[in-house]
């Protein structure tokens, strides 16, 4: 994840140095809170900061594909910079919030 947010970033031409991390405990917490006050005031937008979001950008994936390469012929269609040029010629249509 954090190799595609890089790559996300560098492509959009996005300064990511400032940007500081907080451990994975605190953002949970955090996210969890402004969940919990999302809900109680039912705002239109959910917070940016949620507890599934935290578990979901905070958490490490690793997923194998060599066994689908190999006995399936499985080959695949994208790879992760090709993936980010898609993300950002698509992003041109998304407004943000």
């Amino acid at each position: 994840m954090k190799e595609f947010i890089e790559g996300l970033a560098k492509k959009m031409q996005i300064d990511c140095s400032k940007i500081r991390k907080i451990p994975y405990t605190v953002g949970l917490k955090l996210g969890k809170i402004l969940g919990g006050l999302y809900g109680a005031f039912l705002r239109p937008n959910p917070p940016l900061v949620t507890g599934f979001r935290v578990k979901l950008l905070g958490s490490e994936y690793l997923i194998d594909g060599s066994k689908a390469e190999n006995e399936l012929g499985f080959e695949p269609k994208w790879n992760l910079e090709d993936s980010v040029k898609d993300i950002v010629k698509w992003g041109g249509f998304v407004k943000p919030r």
